[in-house]
């Protein structure tokens, strides 16, 4: 086994022409190839600028120093291209390009005729996600066309800050038209429109940025506040420093991570990069993040009393390399020391009190097998998304863990765990997502590290941890229709989708019965808006009881 390991780390090291390898950008959804359209000629053209992805992205990391976000949204970007013309016919031409782009199912989303000029912008959507938009200005006064082409991830109130951070005159006034457009303010709106950001409706609330500021809530910690340093690459090579530190008023326990990285990075860009990390810590941990996150989970903690989470806390050091290639594939090995212990429920408290459904208490956190444990650990991901926020391609993450042994210490066990997931556009306003997720383990596995399976993110037609067990598989199926996208104007519900969904899996010991292995399977509808996703689902199987539940989410199920 672990010359297995070995061999795959060995290999993933060798193989950095892999990551790198680009898709091309005339197969990307977003791009349009408006030289094959026919619409003009190159004496045509009086403009043609075009802004690849490594220049890009030099942008990015200089403007990331000043201002971190709008540095996030031109690292989305693949490319920006922007044409002027001097045509004749203009009209015909415009409405030759929006019939293609119609068919190859862009959203209008600007269209505004006026004396001077004829402006229209169109979207390119997958799932949640803009990863197109394309634009046509005609000038009547100066008898031009201008035709702009941004491919990635783009976030239209943002358009206006890219624009003057590329320096294109003819974008800037483009995107002076997109919705959302603000014009430049002084330092001191900016910090204002920050902290307005931070107090934002709850709607919002489950995208506040908090890399500095920590807050969350569940029935262990009870109210949480803390401060975060994040980790920052701020050269091509040296040390970096990453931590937090916050204080759990249920539980009356300080939280705490400190750790520093020797890295070093290599290529023309900060894609490629080798790392050594040493780290202390002492925090609430659990083994359900792949389920819900925390910020999600505080939501119905602090509202409903529901906390879909269990708790445990791990107090020790660990030591790490690490391997990134291209950002589409990262090695990571690890050995750690660790301290495990229960944590009891702390707080009962919500904020409806008894009222709106949420009369019953938060359930007991379960004992683990407290101890110390000294394992090993190898991690592989792969993303060959476009970006992480794009919804087409794949997601990989392999994981093997060593404890006890020659290591020592007082658990001695093996575990694997595969999770491999495909984002899939399937036509105008539709996405098939799927996930396939495997584990198993060798030796007694403590009770911390079983599977469970059951409730979000799992098998919604069943109860939360219905299932249990030393080996588990999951496979997940869900096929979205955004109805405003696809049908147009015969939906009558504005940015609602509907989808249906299927779930099989199982999670069973090793030393069961075949009786006791059976695949259960669910199924049902969900319903979804920007930032809300609601989950209709009843089990398939003859021998379980036909009742319908309703899972509500604030992010996507996986």
């Amino acid at each position: 086994m672990y010359r297995m390991i070995l061999y795959a780390i060995v290999i993933c090291f060798f193989i950095p022409e892999i990551a790198n390898a680009q898709e091309d950008i005339t197969s990307h959804l977003g791009y349009v190839e408006v030289e094959a359209l026919d619409v003009f000629k190159a004496k045509d053209v009086n403009v043609d600028v075009s802004i690849g992805q490594l220049m890009i992205k030099e942008v990015a990391e200089r403007v990331r120093r000043k201002n971190k976000k709008v540095g996030e949204v031109l690292s989305d970007l693949e490319l920006v291209r922007v044409y002027v013309l001097s045509v004749d016919e203009v009209e015909m031409r415009m409405d030759k390009i929006a019939r293609y782009l119609d068919a190859m199912g862009w959203e209008i989303t600007v269209q505004s005729r006026k004396k001077r000029e004829r402006v229209s912008v169109y979207l390119q959507k997958e799932a949640d996600d803009t990863i197109g938009l394309f634009a046509m200005v005609h000038d009547r006064k100066a008898g031009t066309l201008t035709l702009v082409n941004v491919v990635g991830v783009v976030q239209v109130d943002k358009m206006g800050t890219v624009g003057r951070e590329l320096e294109v005159e003819a974008f800037d006034r483009v995107v002076r038209l997109l919705p959302g457009y603000k014009l430049s303010v002084s330092n001191v709106h900016h910090r204002l429109g920050s902290w307005k950001a931070r107090i934002a409706p709850f709607s919002n609330i489950w995208r506040v940025d908090h890399e500095d500021f920590l807050v969350r809530y569940n029935r262990v910690d009870g109210v949480f506040i803390g401060w975060r340093l994040p980790l920052k690459y701020r050269t091509s090579r040296g040390v970096a420093h990453y931590g937090e530190v916050g204080y759990g008023f249920g539980s009356n326990r300080w939280d705490y991570q400190a750790g520093a990285e020797f890295f070093t990075f290599s290529g023309a860009s900060k894609d490629n990069i080798a790392g050594l990390g040493f780290e202390l810590h002492g925090l609430t941990n659990t083994q359900d993040n792949w389920r819900i996150d925390e910020i999600e989970n505080s939501i119905f903690a602090f509202l409903l009393r529901r906390d879909f989470r269990d708790y445990y806390r791990r107090e020790g050091v660990s030591t790490y390399v690490f391997r990134d290639f291209g950002r589409m594939v990262e090695v990571r090995g690890q050995v750690g020391v660790d301290v495990f212990e229960s944590m009891p429920n702390s707080v009962s408290w919500n904020l409806f009190g008894d009222r709106w459904g949420s009369r019953m208490n938060f359930r007991p956190n379960p004992e683990i097998e407290a101890g110390q444990m000294r394992n090993v650990m190898g991690t592989l991901q792969l993303d060959s998304r476009a970006s992480r926020r794009s919804r087409q391609g794949w997601r990989l993450m392999a994981q093997a863990e060593k404890a006890g042994g020659i290591l020592g210490g007082d658990f001695d066990f093996e575990r694997y765990i595969i999770d491999v997931r495909r984002y899939q556009y399937a036509g105008r306003g539709t996405q098939l997502n799927l996930r396939v997720r495997a584990g198993t383990g060798q030796g007694r596995v403590p009770v911390q590290f079983l599977y469970r399976l059951g409730g979000p993110s799992s098998l919604r037609g069943y109860g939360l941890n219905a299932y249990v067990g030393d080996r588990m598989v999951l496979f997940n199926a869900i096929y979205w229709i955004d109805g405003e996208a696809h049908f147009r104007d015969d939906w009558p519900l504005d940015d609602v989708a509907i989808g249906v969904f299927f779930d099989a899996g199982k999670a069973w010991f090793s030393d069961w019965e075949p009786v006791g292995t059976r695949v259960v399977t669910s199924a049902g509808l969900g319903l979804k808006t920007d930032n809300l996703r609601v989950f209709f689902a009843r089990p398939l199987d003859a021998n379980d009881p036909v009742d319908w539940r309703v899972w509500v989410r604030f992010r996507r199920a996986f």
